[in-house]
């Protein structure tokens, strides 16, 4: 029953289906009325054709701390419906408002991620889950270490890949485009795969730790892939394996 990776790895185990249990958030036909009169919410919508997506979030949050909690859900599927998947999932992250599984797993950047990921012949959904986790599909996402893009690029990493591909890297900038930054993302993931055994479990924790420390995590002993999860030594890669894992599991729903 639970839309998460113990919930998944459960029903794997009692060979049950996913369940996903989807429930669409409250959007009032007057709710939507009011907020997409609201001046804020013009601001927003202007400053998002202008690509000031900073400033387009700081006025963004602005107003939601001044709604009631029952119209946050609106506000979150008014956010989709100007194709702002990002300002979505994170309205709907801050309110705790886990249910609504289409807002907070948009198929944003389809063409793109469905393109590149056949191109290097990887799971769609696994692509898909990389790009939600690394960036909540934000185009203009910077972690505080430097990574850029929908699937979250080190700047010497996006050189790497740009080598090995045999392709101009245009620099640091260039990896907020989507179509090139999920270009090298995918094609890393095909990489990252290639070189640990085509395990996803594996791969996908290269992809957040390195490759040289997924290949040091590796056991004495062959272990099944959910108790290896388990031992991984740090915190953060567990947590960021098992989000991508059953986030991988939604998507092929989605899909």
């Amino acid at each position: 029953e639970n839309r998460e990776f113990y919930g998944f790895l459960a029903a794997d185990k009692l060979n049950l289906p996913y369940k996903l249990n989807h429930v669409p958030v409250p959007r009032k036909p007057e709710t939507l009325q009011q907020l997409s009169t609201d001046p804020t919410a013009k601001r927003v919508m202007e400053l998002l054709a202008l690509e000031r997506f900073t400033l387009a979030r700081r006025e963004w949050f602005g107003l939601m701390r001044t709604l009631p909690k029952d119209d946050v859900g609106a506000a979150a599927y008014l956010a989709s419906r100007w194709s702002w998947a990002s300002g979505a999932i994170l309205t709907l992250g801050r309110a705790r408002l886990y249910g609504d599984v289409e807002l907070r797993f948009p198929l944003t950047h389809k063409t793109q991620i469905e393109r590149h990921a056949t191109r290097w012949e990887i799971p769609v959904p696994w692509a898909f889950a990389v790009v939600r986790q690394e960036s909540a599909f934000m185009a203009n996402a910077r972690s505080p270490v430097g990574a850029r893009g929908l699937m979250q690029i080190m700047p010497a990493t996006g050189h790497q890949i740009a080598r090995r591909l045999k392709v101009r890297y245009r620099g640091a900038m260039s990896l907020y485009d989507p179509e090139r930054n999920v270009f090298f993302g995918t094609s890393y993931l095909r990489y990252l795969s290639d070189s640990l055994a085509r395990h996803p479990a594996l791969a996908t924790a290269g992809y957040n730790a390195g490759p040289h420390r997924a290949r040091r995590w590796l056991p004495d002993t062959p272990l099944a892939s959910d108790q290896w999860i388990e031992t991984i030594p740090f915190k953060e890669t567990r947590k960021y394996v098992r989000r991508v894992m059953a986030y991988e599991a939604i998507y092929r729903a989605r899909l």
